[in-house]
């Protein structure tokens, strides 16, 4: 994935975490916790290309 297509995508699992949050989806529910595991790799990602 480049730079950009992991940009993307965690921008889209925030977005996804909010709109679940607006839901009343709780922080331990197995799709946020997932999603978060996600966004931790997506993270550790970017930081090692910068």
């Amino acid at each position: 994935m480049t730079f950009r297509d992991l940009r993307v995508r965690e921008l889209q699992i925030e977005s996804q975490l909010i709109k679940n949050a607006e839901l009343g989806i709780p922080d331990d529910s197995p799709e946020n916790l997932d999603l978060r595991r996600e966004l931790n790799v997506i993270r550790e990602n970017l930081g090692s290309l910068n």
